[in-house]
């Protein structure tokens, strides 16, 4: 709530400043590795508009969308959320690409999924 108030206080759409007091006391997700989301969230809008990192957050949250729906094998949610919170849209798309390929009962794909992250990570290395 900090935030709108804030964005009403200064009459503006969005918060793109960062670091500041009233965001840096409001804590990421407790339990997830968020890389600093918080952050990159307020960078990207102040350097690219509000607009276009949307646009992005939006097929961020459909891709996350389809691999929950199609590789998650039950134990795999936490780790699909922060790799899609940590992680380029570009390194996204191509992990995305790769998984279509996988095959198999549920089980099996869930367990091939990670192994395709793991090849798409080290290839941008």
């Amino acid at each position: 709530m900090a935030v709108i108030e804030c964005q009403i206080e200064r009459g503006i759409a969005h918060c793109g400043g960062f670091p500041c007091a009233r965001l840096g006391k409001m804590g990421d997700f407790s339990d997830l590795n968020t890389n600093h989301v918080k952050e990159r969230t307020c960078s990207t809008i102040a350097s690219s508009g509000f607009e276009s990192w949307y646009r992005e957050y939006e097929e961020r949250a459909d891709l996350l969308t389809a691999a929950l729906e199609r590789y998650n094998n039950g134990r795999m949610k936490r780790f699909l959320c922060e790799l899609f919170i940590q992680q380029d849209i570009g390194i996204l798309r191509d992990i995305m690409h790769k998984a279509e390929a996988l095959y198999g009962s549920p089980k099996e794909i869930g367990k091939a999924f990670p192994e395709i992250v793991k090849s798409a990570l080290l290839e941008r290395e």
